[in-house]
C-alpha cells in the first residue's frame, strides 16, 4: 500500500494499525519517549483548613479574640527545582458566627501573597485564584518552599468563627524528579 506524498521527497509506506484503546491510553498516560522517562514529574497537593478547633481538616484557624492576621504555615511542600504551576483556594462550607467577610492570600513566606492575591473566601463556592502566566508563579528555588495561608476576619473575632472550611489546591512541575 503506498501513501500520497505530504511533503515534496516524502513518502509514507507500510501499514498502520491501532487499536483505539491503546493509543488513548497511551496519549494519557506516556511513562517515557525513547529513553526520556517522564513519570511523576507534575505533582499535586491539596489540604484542607478549617474554623477554630476543627478536628476534620488538615489545618484550622488559631481561636482568639481579635480580628489579626493568621498564618497557617502548610509547611515545605514544594519540593526543590519546582515550578509551581497553579495554586487555587475554594471555600467549602459557609462561614458562620457573625463573620462577614473572610480574606485569604496565600503566600511562600509568612504574611506574603506571593502565590494568591488577597481575595473573600467566607462563602461556599467562592474562590482565589493565582494568575496564569507562562513563567510560573514565583521563580524556582533549589531548596524546598513552605506555602503560608494567611487569613483576616472582618464583623466578628476568629472565636466566633465556626463551620468554616476550605481547600487550597496546588500543582506544580518537579524537575528534580528528571535528574
Amino acid at each position: 500500500m503506498s501513501f500520497p506524498k505530504i511533503l515534496p521527497n516524502c513518502t509514507l509506506a507500510g501499514t498502520l494499525t491501532l487499536k483505539q484503546d491503546a493509543m488513548v491510553s497511551n496519549l494519557r498516560s506516556p511513562n517515557s519517549i525513547g529513553n526520556t522517562k517522564f513519570e511523576g514529574v507534575d505533582g499535586s497537593v491539596k489540604y484542607t483548613i478549617g474554623s477554630p478547633g476543627d478536628t476534620t481538616t488538615d489545618y484550622a484557624w488559631t481561636s482568639a479574640a481579635n480580628t489579626t492576621e493568621q498564618q497557617l504555615d502548610l509547611g515545605p511542600i514544594i519540593p526543590a527545582k519546582a515550578r509551581i504551576a497553579d495554586v487555587w483556594f475554594l471555600c467549602d462550607v459557609s462561614a458562620a458566627g457573625g463573620i462577614t467577610d473572610l480574606s485569604v492570600d496565600i503566600g511562600n513566606a509568612a504574611g506574603g501573597d506571593q502565590l494568591v492575591a488577597a481575595g473573600s473566601v467566607e462563602t461556599a463556592a467562592e474562590n482565589i485564584q493565582a494568575a496564569v502566566n507562562s513563567a510560573g508563579i514565583v521563580a524556582i528555588s533549589l531548596i524546598d518552599s513552605n506555602v503560608f495561608v494567611n487569613g483576616t476576619p472582618t464583623g466578628a473575632n476568629w472565636s466566633t468563627l465556626i463551620n468554616w472550611k476550605g481547600t487550597i489546591y496546588i500543582s506544580y512541575t518537579d524537575y528534580a524528579k528528571l535528574d
